[in-house]
This record gives structure tokens, sequence and C-alpha cells, in this order.
């Protein structure tokens, strides 16, 4: 904290469900970035967990991002 990060979203086209990302049919969608939150009871450096979920739409993509009892969300439309 307070550096960005990114969430990068995976995909594939087969019926079975990967195990990992690196399995032959899986390909990175994209690398969405995520902003922190100004949080001032925290001190530049700590080692913060993040949540992400993903909501899919047909021409969204939705994401919740969970940080330190915060909550936004951001939506990226035109997928």
């Amino acid at each position: 904290y307070p550096k960005h990060t990114e969430a990068d979203l995976y995909v594939t086209d087969q019926d079975d469900i990967p195990r990992h990302i690196t399995d032959h049919a899986v390909t990175k969608l994209a690398e969405i970035p995520i902003k922190m939150p100004l949080l001032p009871n925290v001190k530049p450096g700590t080692r913060m967990d993040v949540t992400i979920e993903f909501v899919l739409r047909s021409t969204e993509i939705k994401m919740i991002v969970c940080l330190a009892g915060t909550i936004s969300e951001h939506v990226l439309s035109d997928c």
C-alpha cells in the first residue's frame, strides 16, 4: 500500500475447468488496473489483502474490490 495494482483476467473455451492459468487452453484476456483508495490510517508499505470479484455480463465486466473494509465498484463497458 499505497501502490496501485492490477487484476489479470483469464479465459478459456474448454468445457472442463482448467486448474492453472498455464494450462494450454487458457489465455490472458486483460490486465485491469486497480487504483488503491486513500486509507489515512494505513502506513505506506503495509501489505494489504485485496479481494476482487468479477461479475461478467453480456457487454460489460463489473469488478467489486474489497480492501480494508472499503468496497469500490468499477465497470468496464463495451467489452
